[in-house]
């Protein structure tokens, strides 16, 4: 059996479908998708776990799929995607037949540690991943997905029918074998299954490359991180104009025009600010940042504003706090050809509180200095649920106060 030709010359006429259905854009609709983060835990990419000390695996590839990884679920939360994390119990009391033929094969007993991910011990808990209250949490006993239940005691398969769900995008760990169970049972189940490379991992290189290779040519779609994101990313406001996805570097030129129309005293261009701000949106590139910049643009591609999330609001802001876990509105700008009636500020306020969600925070701060008086601040104060709690004296120098504005979620 050989890997189809993926350059297919069979023409639509010839086929008993409509191809267009079945293009990986109309598949990656967000509202089609869940993400299935599996087993990401701390036996396998902790260097305290059972990987690492007791098989000795060079477990560096699977760590440094986590970012990767992240970023799908920050995504997947904007834009309304289900995302279910898998959490692998391989204690021996939940196994049956061979399940036990494979404790006597590999030496495995109940609490001496020979067991990996077993329930209730460090290397069973997640690694650096988190799953929100939104989410659904799956505890398994096999290496499928679809063995898992949740705290209700519903299987995956349940839960992805009553979502409506047709696609799954898996990540995790490890390739060849949970990350590969799931595909496959995916696969016969008649799902679409979508394998983002960057966010899949093993600790054997080799097993990884040839089982990614045999999923893209026979039981769904490897690709880059980037081409679920684009796809998830691409949603339409109301008025079918306007699109927000992250921003990309390529996006800073044209940002730092827009920036450049807005920061002026005197018509003259404030470069400092503009600098400061360009730094800003440089820096929230890395995930680490503890910033996440959202961009609009139009369907040809125009980019037209700009609005950030800070995880952790600065110290001038917190005083406006009425929870103990606030976040801060940053860097927002609407290009002035687009700035009345084109939803361009609600679709970019809306991406960055579905972020602020996600991410399990209570509440948004924010502050707009005396030059956006005529144009950010009747913005804000239309927006629903936030309000005016108070004013920062000389904040941008000596008679140039801001203005705090916060909403509870």
């Amino acid at each position: 059996m050989s890997t189809p030709n993926k350059e297919s010359k069979t023409t639509p006429e010839q086929l008993s479908f409509n191809p267009e259905d079945y293009s990986l854009e109309e598949i990656l609709k967000p509202k089609k998708c869940a993400l299935v983060v599996v087993d990401v835990q701390n036996d396998f990419c902790d260097p305290k776990g059972f990987f690492a000390q007791n098989l000795k695996s060079d477990i560096s590839q699977m760590q440094a799929i986590v970012p990767h990884v992240q970023r799908l679920i920050d995504v997947a939360h904007t834009n309304g995607v289900p995302v279910i994390f898998t959490k692998g119990s391989e204690d021996v009391k939940f196994r049956s037949g061979p399940g036990f033929r494979r404790a006597i094969k590999w030496e495995e007993a109940d609490g001496d540690g020979s067991v990996n991910s077993e329930r209730d011990t460090f290397g069973w808990e997640f690694y650096q991943v988190q799953p929100q209250p939104e989410d659904v949490v799956l505890e398994k006993h096999k290496w499928s997905a679809f063995d898992g239940r949740d705290k209700d005691g519903k299987n995956l398969d349940e839960i992805l029918k009553t979502k409506g769900v047709q696609t799954l995008v898996i990540t995790g760990v490890v390739t060849e074998t949970c990350v590969y169970a799931t595909v496959q049972e995916a696969f016969n189940r008649d799902y679409f299954v979508v394998v983002p490379s960057e966010s899949v991992g093993s600790d054997k290189p080799e097993q990884h490359k040839t089982v990614l290779e045999h999923l893209e040519g026979f039981l769904g779609d490897v690709v880059t991180n980037d081409v679920v994101e684009k796809n998830w990313t691409s949603k339409e406001t109301k008025n079918g104009e306007v699109l927000v996805r992250p921003l990309q570097e390529n996006d800073i030129p044209a940002l730092k025009g827009i920036s450049e129309y807005w920061l002026r005293t005197n018509g003259v261009i404030a470069h400092d600010e503009v600098e400061e701000d360009m730094a800003t949106l440089r820096a929230s590139l890395d995930e680490a940042s503890g910033k996440k910049m959202f961009v609009a643009h139009t369907q040809e591609g125009e980019v037209i504003g700009m609005m950030g999330l800070k995880l952790q609001p600065k110290q001038e802001l917190l005083k406006f706090a009425k929870t103990d876990n606030p976040s801060e509105l940053i860097v927002a700008y609407v290009h002035p050809n687009y700035r009345k009636g084109k939803g361009v500020g609600t679709a970019l306020i809306n991406a960055a509180q579905d972020l602020a969600r996600s991410k399990g925070k209570k509440e948004i701060l924010l502050e707009s200095g005396p030059r956006n008086t005529h144009t950010g601040y009747p913005f804000y104060d239309r927006q629903p649920g936030f309000s005016r709690v108070g004013r920062i004296k000389d904040f941008y120098g000596k008679g140039f106060d801001t203005v705090v504005w916060q909403k509870t979620f």
